[in-house]
């Protein structure tokens, strides 16, 4: 069940199925649903107009409704639902205002939630960011704070309806210790080693004549293990030397393959080995451990939650984990080390049944032995 509000303020309950809540670190949360217009059902099941509010009850958290699908199903219609937090909204609200030059990231946060029913709390210290003489503003506001803010003063957030939290990191060390077989059913883990590389040319603030002031190249030291592979060139006007540029450069390449583990939570698990009670919030580090000998320290990243269901099951997916590139050289080695025992061994039987062999007497037809 949910309650669904709409745009005169009427609240109403809704019986729904397939209840499914993806909440991912840095990302708006997404809300999806099934339900149908019973006679039961259909004061709310009529509210699913646009810009209605559903509201999760277990959650309090509320998700403005974005998409709206039926089809006939029998007697009944039934609707497949997509709604987003109401962070979404800022997205409605036009940042006309601009500003230039040094700024604090309080000062901009100030621009995107005037004359919004937004309110924000910036929990750390950031330094100010020079946006030289680009402006800041004259988007939407959502864009500017996902698409020009989070990166600009490089921060985290969480919003618990229309209010925001900034912090450098989000989440605990040390939070939870996974383990395949107790606290979760199973881990799977996937790879991309398609992003992977090694080297990359940057320069700083280009002149009149579009040449640039500065210049720096950087190689990773992974390109031992990787080979060369060179990233876009990185170009930053706010850059006017040639030291700070190389200093930027080691950020700007992905020098080691991005991994990710997903774990089917084990609804009947309290605490992990010796009691230990994990945390599943996002954004906090921990430990995963499986059967296939993966002990790993990762982060809780995403999560699918089946908040109303008995029979699906929620999971939560960590990474992307920077698994150290010499345990990978050393997981490769290993595995070439047990293949070429496993083929020694193989090679060392077969000599045994080919000299025994050799040794047998040929049996012929008439019963007599040869040889």
């Amino acid at each position: 069940m949910v309650i669904i509000t709409d745009t005169t303020g009427a609240a109403e309950a809704l019986k729904v199925t397939d209840l499914k809540v993806t909440p991912q670190l840095n990302e708006v949360t997404q809300l999806d649903f099934t339900t149908w217009n019973a006679d039961d059902n259909l004061i709310g099941f009529n509210m699913l107009t646009p810009r209605a509010v559903i509201t999760v009850p277990e959650t309090g958290e509320q998700f403005r409704l974005s998409a709206n699908d039926g089809a006939k199903q029998g007697e009944f219609i039934q609707r497949s639902i997509t709604a987003l937090a109401v962070v979404q909204d800022l997205n409605d609200h036009l940042v006309t205002g601009t500003i230039t030059g040094l700024q604090s990231l309080d000062a901009c946060m100030k621009l995107l939630t005037s004359g919004t029913e937004f309110s924000y709390m910036i929990h750390d210290s950031f330094s100010n960011y020079n946006f030289g003489t680009d402006t800041f503003g004259g988007d939407h506001a959502l864009d500017l704070f996902l698409n020009t803010l989070l990166t600009d003063f490089n921060f985290e957030w969480t919003a618990t309806n229309y209010h925001i939290d900034i912090y450098k990191s989000i989440g605990q060390q040390d939070a939870f210790i996974f383990v395949e077989g107790d606290d979760v059913y199973s881990i799977n883990d996937s790879s991309d080693y398609t992003t992977i590389t090694t080297r990359i040319h940057g320069e700083g603030k280009h002149d009149d004549n579009d040449k640039p002031t500065c210049t720096a190249d950087y190689t990773s030291p992974n390109s031992a293990i990787y080979g060369v592979i060179d990233a876009d060139t990185y170009q930053d006007d706010n850059v006017t030397d040639a030291t700070t540029l190389k200093n930027l450069l080691p950020s700007k390449v992905q020098d080691y393959p991005l991994i990710q583990y997903t774990a089917t939570l084990n609804k009947f698990a309290k605490a992990a080995p010796n009691g230990f009670k994990n945390s599943q919030s996002i954004g906090d580090w921990g430990y995963i451990r499986s059967r296939r000998g993966i002990d790993v320290k990762t982060r809780i990243v995403g999560k699918d939650l089946y908040l109303q269901s008995d029979t699906s099951e929620s999971t939560i997916t960590f990474g992307n984990l920077k698994k150290d590139p010499a345990a990978i050289t050393a997981g490769l080695q290993a595995n070439r080390n047990r293949d070429y025992a496993a083929l020694q061994k193989i090679k060392g039987e077969q000599s045994t049944i080919v000299e025994v062999q050799a040794d047998m007497p040929l049996i012929v037809e008439d019963g007599e032995f040869d040889g």
